[in-house]
């Protein structure tokens, strides 16, 4: 099932999503984000928010949620590989995104 994602809003602070996604309250790091609000609305989480923008070119939406996801997109990560392939690095790639947070 996809959801829309109309109801969130990019903080020009600190370019995180915040608003409502999936019934969870998202907020920014700019915003209050107290432990009774975490603990609510996100216990069992990792990360307080399903889904982020990529790290690396903002312009793509990436799955969160725990600490294990990924923060670069899928092109993000291809671009990674390629590059990590031309110099030698296959395993992880130029970059190793998913131990860098």
């Amino acid at each position: 099932m996809e959801y829309p994602i109309y109801e969130l809003a990019v903080c020009l602070t600190c370019f995180r999503l915040k608003g409502t996604y999936r019934d969870k309250e998202h907020r920014c790091q700019c915003m209050d984000r107290d432990d009774g609000w975490r603990k609510g609305e996100w216990d069992g989480y990792d990360i307080p928010a399903f889904i982020d923008l990529c790290h690396v070119c903002l312009r793509d939406t990436v799955a969160s949620g725990s600490r294990w996801s990924w923060y670069a997109c899928e092109t993000c990560r291809e671009i990674n590989v390629s590059a990590g392939e031309t110099i030698g690095v296959e395993k992880w790639g130029a970059l190793r995104w998913g131990v860098i947070r």
